[in-house]
């Protein structure tokens, strides 16, 4: 016992000099504010908000859940973590001991043949036993190949999260994009109606020669117009509900959608910390770590390659099963250095070594391409808010000017050409702030996505 105690210290010090702690990098190193690693406020952290919370119309819930069943990208990202799960578990099983068994029995018949009878001789063989063969971790050889499966297992996990919340941003914008091509639809509906009423008003004024045929065909002209993109907008929602429909494995998807685009999303206090101090969230920034992690130990298992194996094997059995029964004791231990593939594990190391440190540049640009997300989004949800109570307050003065200029050009004191400009002025602004709405609600999407939201259901 006490020679156990020796070996498996003496082991675990050995091979602490040759296996290195994965560290993650430090701030300093990644050339970032020391806030991405220090995460003090997150109480209304966007990416700490379920994505229920985010995304409260029930109509979209609905459709998340739906599209997060049927898709086969999800599915196999799922399935993918049991087929890691299953090969940690096979790293682990490498570092405890193998034991088998084994039994048989036999008969042997010899006899010869003399001249006058056949005479036969009859003997049975037979044995059990066990075998257990342990190599000794001296250099941290196998706990390295552990911690690198333990690595790949987590990227796994991260990598289904990862799918996950790019489908729920996916169908979110493709659900606030249907609410704007309704939305363009009705305004597109109501400018059929008004280019109607004014055709048919400039035909009459035609007869009583207060305006001449350009205006009649210029009114013509406008009411084509619309009823032209009426038919791109009815072709831009089936394009998309089919999308969805894909997304969800489906040939077909009923989608109900009775919100308005306001409503889409829930606006959530944010934490006023650095865009990189939320990162930590996203699972494309866990998953470039672990991959580092799963290289950083995988070098160190080639590096522990280099050095001497030392296994312990033994059996024990019994000789006879039907007779007097004899026990069979037998133990090695046995030392392995590998002296004719040197140049072919230094090579292996060398390479490992360098997949480590492209793992390790792979995480760092994965991290600052996250950061730049982020702050594109911060930025295009500020800019847009803007942009929206601007496009607001002017699609109420045109408004006002197109009624305005319908009265005068109804009492003779403004041509057609006036009501024509503020007709135009005022369908065009309309669709431009359905558009700005759109891009506000697909913005906050964004920045959902990009602060890795969405984790918990």
């Amino acid at each position: 016992m006490r020679r156990v105690f020796i070996l498996t210290l003496t082991t675990i010090l050995v091979s602490s000099c040759i296996v290195k702690p994965f560290e993650s990098p430090t701030a300093k190193k990644l050339g970032l504010s020391e806030q991405y690693r220090n995460l003090s406020d997150t109480t209304n952290n966007i990416a700490q908000t379920p994505w229920r919370d985010f995304f409260v119309a029930e109509e979209l819930q609905k459709l998340i859940d739906t599209v997060l069943a049927g898709n086969s990208d999800y599915q196999s990202a799922v399935l993918r973590i049991e087929q890691s799960y299953a090969m940690l578990r096979s790293a682990r099983a490498q570092i405890a001991p193998s034991i088998g068994a084994s039994a048989s029995i036999g008969h042997n018949y010899s006899g010869t043949i003399p001249s006058n009878f056949v005479q036969y001789t009859n003997s049975k063989s037979s044995n059990a036993g066990f075998s257990l063969n342990w190599e000794i971790d001296l250099w941290g050889k196998l706990y390295a190949r552990k911690e690198s499966a333990k690595a790949d297992f987590w990227q796994t996990e991260q990598a289904a999260i990862a799918t996950r919340q790019s489908l729920i941003a996916a169908v979110a914008t493709s659900y606030a994009t249907l609410i704007s091509y309704d939305t363009k639809l009705e305004i597109v509906k109501e400018a059929i109606n008004n280019r109607t009423e004014y055709y048919q008003t400039t035909l009459s004024l035609k007869e009583s020669g207060k305006v001449n045929e350009v205006a009649v065909q210029q009114a013509y002209a406008q009411l084509e117009e619309v009823k032209a993109a009426l038919s791109q907008i009815d072709m831009a929602i089936e394009m998309t509900e089919n999308a969805i429909a894909l997304l969800a494995g489906r040939q077909t998807l009923e989608i109900m959608r009775n919100v308005d685009i306001e409503d889409i999303n829930h606006t959530v206090s944010m934490s006023t910390g650095t865009p990189a101090q939320l990162l930590s969230f996203r699972p494309d920034v866990r998953m470039a770590e672990m991959n580092y992690r799963s290289k950083h130990y995988l070098f160190m298992a080639s590096r522990a390659s280099l050095y001497p194996s030392l296994s312990i094997s033994g059996d024990a059995g019994v000789a006879s099963l039907f007779s007097a029964q004899t026990l069979i004791l037998n133990g090695i231990g046995s030392l392995t250095a590998p002296l004719f593939q040197g140049r072919k594990l230094r090579a292996a190391k060398q390479s490992a070594e360098v997949e480590a440190k492209i793992s390790e540049l792979e995480f760092r640009n994965t991290l600052f391409t996250a950061i730049r997300e982020v702050n594109d989004a911060m930025i295009s949800i500020k800019s847009y808010d803007a942009i929206l109570g601007h496009q607001i307050l002017q699609v109420e003065a045109l408004r006002k000017a197109y009624e305005y200029s319908g009265d005068l050009f109804m009492s003779g004191y403004a041509n057609y050409t006036d009501l024509l400009i503020a007709q135009t002025s005022v369908y065009s602004a309309e669709l431009g702030l359905i558009d700005t709405y759109l891009s506000t609600v697909t913005s906050r999407i964004e920045l959902f996505r990009a602060l890795g939201g969405g984790s918990d259901n």
